[in-house]
């Protein structure tokens, strides 16, 4: 009886230690679930205030941002009606420069008309050199025309290249033979034809042209020729040339004659070129001025015997054919 009596007391106490556990089960499940709803709470909470006070931090920021953009959206249109100006006037001042070269071309044509026009033919000898590119960038800069008396100094690719050059922007070639050498060119007459056009199939390699105009080295009034008659001997050549077509030309204006430096010392060679030239070509409707190319004294004084000789009211050509003649000794 007391063993039924012991059994059933442990088994009550069995069940209460279960209901007991589930009791505190359901509470500690009850109070975690509590407890993480309150973690997530707190969460969103944090997370919300941390929104606010990131929006608010950004918020001037953000306006700033939008303040530039505006400021250069503005700033392009700006530049867009800037640019459309620009274009219009780029467009007036090609209008004018039109204009302007028409009424230079007129005046050209009355003065011309009138017997007034003076125009100054600058031609180089020596041609072409280690000058020649400079030369024509200088001729280039002040829209200058010009003749190059080319010789066979350079008949390499670099050569062939500054013909090519002299050619494309627009200056005459004009034949000084090719070598250059009197006692082979006035050899006879044959010899001069031969070095004459050797030269010649040279600039036409070169450039695709013939020569039309030529200088006699050291003129056609020169008496290098081995000949008995000198003066016969070159009155006879320019009669062969003129009869073949062919122009030629000396010159009326020599800066660099060697005497011209005497009593000149205040002034450096260059200087000395330059006011040699204007006093050469004063008087002189049409002068044909000679310059060696090769010469570095001559290249720095370009530049200033174009501008003191357009001061003069002088323009520039370049010798053609039909150009007016300055010749020592004129065919027949």
């Amino acid at each position: 009886m007391s063993r039924r009596r012991r059994s059933g007391a442990s088994g009550v106490v069995i069940a209460v230690f279960v209901v007991l556990f589930i009791v505190a089960t359901a509470t500690a499940v009850i109070f975690g679930l509590g407890f993480f709803t309150q973690r997530n709470t707190l969460n969103d909470t944090i997370q919300i205030e941390a929104e606010k006070k990131a929006e608010a931090a950004t918020a001037p920021l953000q306006e700033k941002l939008d303040e530039a953009n505006a400021s250069i959206i503005a700033k392009e249109s700006e530049i867009d009606e800037l640019t459309t100006q620009v274009d219009e006037l780029n467009a007036q001042i090609e209008a004018l420069m039109i204009e302007v070269e028409d009424l230079k071309k007129n005046w050209l044509i009355k003065q011309e008309a009138e017997g007034t026009l003076k125009v100054a033919y600058i031609t180089f000898g020596s041609s072409p050199s280690d000058n020649t590119s400079e030369v024509l960038d200088i001729l280039k800069q002040y829209n200058v025309k010009a003749t190059f008396f080319v010789c066979g100094d350079m008949d390499n690719g670099v050569g062939s290249r500054l013909l090519a050059r002299i050619a494309e922007e627009g200056h005459t070639i004009g034949n000084n033979t090719y070598s250059r050498k009197y006692s082979t060119i006035y050899a006879s007459a044959d010899a001069f034809m031969d070095d004459f056009n050797k030269l010649d199939a040279m600039v036409y390699n070169a450039t695709g042209l013939h020569t039309e105009i030529l200088r006699f080295p050291g003129g056609s009034n020169n008496r290098a020729s081995s000949a008995e008659d000198k003066t016969a001997f070159m009155k006879d050549l320019v009669n062969k040339t003129a009869e073949l077509g062919y122009v030629h030309y000396d010159w009326n204006v020599d800066p660099t004659y060697a005497t011209v430096t005497k009593g000149r010392d205040d002034l450096t060679a260059a200087e000395v070129i330059v006011e040699e030239t204007v006093a050469q070509c004063s008087g002189k409707r049409r002068p044909v001025i000679i310059l060696t190319e090769s010469s570095n004294r001559v290249v720095e004084a370009l530049p200033q015997i174009i501008e003191r000789l357009t001061e003069e009211g002088y323009v520039f050509k370049a010798l053609k054919k039909d150009s007016v003649t300055v010749q020592f000794v004129k065919p027949d």
